[in-house]
């Protein structure tokens, strides 16, 4: 059971209406090391992402997207924790 703090910054693109592509990096902090034996405290963290906007209407839009977020070990003999994930969020203009 891993219990992280994620700090990240990225950047988004459109290289066509409405399809982007997304890129994050930073650190991911481990809050709970003594409890399952980690050897460091914190992992560089990466997440690369594509998406697409669905507008509904005015300034609203669905956005849905593909995820892959990865980071480095926390332990020398470890393995590294990822995960592949879809995203989908409304987005509504104020």
């Amino acid at each position: 059971d891993l219990q992280l703090i994620p700090v990240k910054a990225g950047l988004k693109y459109f290289p066509i209406s409405n399809f982007y592509v997304q890129g994050e990096a930073g650190a991911s902090f481990l809050t709970n090391k003594d409890d399952i034996g980690a050897t460091k405290s914190a992992a560089f963290v990466y997440a690369p992402q594509v998406g697409y906007l669905f507008h509904l209407g005015g300034k609203n839009y669905l956005d849905a997207g593909i995820r892959f977020e990865g980071n480095s070990k926390f332990t020398d003999q470890g393995s590294s924790n990822n995960f592949l994930g879809l995203r989908v969020a409304y987005g509504f203009g104020l």
